[in-house]
C-alpha cells in the first residue's frame, strides 16, 4: 500500500518535472530565436547604415549620380525590414515576460538599442529618398524629421513618380522635372 501511494507520487512528480522542463526548453529557444532575429537585424542595420552613407560625400552633399538603381533597391529594402523589425520588437516583449528581472535589464536594452538605430538610419535614409524625389538632401546624418512625412516605403518602390522641382520664378511657383529648365 505504501509504495503504491510513493509511486503514484513519484509519477505525478515527474509529469510535472517533465512540463518545467518542456516550459524552460521552450522559453531557451524563444530566447535563442529572438537573439538570432536581433542580431539579423542590427547586421542588417550596420549594413544599410554603411550603404546609404556611401551616398554622401567627404563635403556632405549627397549624390547617386551613376547609382540610382543601387540607390533604389538600398530604399525598396526598408518595407520588409521595418516588418522584420517590429516583429523583432513583439518577440522581445514576449521573450521579456518569461525572464527574470536581471534578465529584463539586457533584453530592454537590447530592445532600446535597436529602436535608436533603427530612427538613426531611417533619418539617414531620408536624405536618399529626398534626393531620389527631386528635393534637397541634409547633410547632417542627424536631420530633425520635423514637417516630414516619413517616406511610404511601400507605395514609393513600387509606383515612383518622376522627381519634380517647385521653384519660384519672379513670384510664381513652377512645377517640373527635376534636372529640367
Amino acid at each position: 500500500m505504501k509504495f503504491d501511494q510513493l509511486y503514484a507520487d513519484w509519477k505525478i512528480l515527474y509529469k510535472a518535472v517533465r512540463v518545467k522542463v518542456s516550459e524552460s526548453e521552450q522559453s531557451i529557444s524563444k530566447h535563442e530565436n529572438f537573439h538570432e532575429n536581433l542580431l539579423n537585424v542590427e547586421k542588417w542595420l550596420m549594413i544599410m547604415r554603411q550603404k546609404l552613407e556611401s551616398f554622401c560625400s567627404s563635403s556632405g552633399g549627397w549624390s547617386v549620380e551613376n547609382r540610382l538603381h543601387e540607390a533604389e533597391r538600398a530604399l525598396g529594402e526598408f518595407p520588409e525590414k521595418e516588418i522584420q523589425l517590429h516583429q523583432t520588437e513583439v518577440q522581445g516583449e514576449g521573450v521579456l515576460a518569461r525572464t527574470s528581472e536581471e534578465g529584463r535589464v539586457h533584453i530592454r536594452r537590447d530592445l532600446q538599442r535597436l529602436r535608436e538605430s533603427w530612427t538613426s538610419l531611417h533619418a539617414l535614409s531620408l536624405n536618399l529618398f529626398r534626393l531620389l524625389n527631386g528635393q534637397e538632401a541634409s547633410g547632417s546624418t542627424d536631420i530633425s524629421m520635423e514637417g516630414h512625412d516619413p517616406p511610404p516605403w511601400g507605395d514609393w518602390w513600387r509606383s515612383r513618380p518622376e522627381p519634380t522641382l517647385s521653384r519660384t520664378v519672379a513670384g510664381v511657383v513652377t512645377t517640373g522635372p527635376a534636372g529640367g529648365p
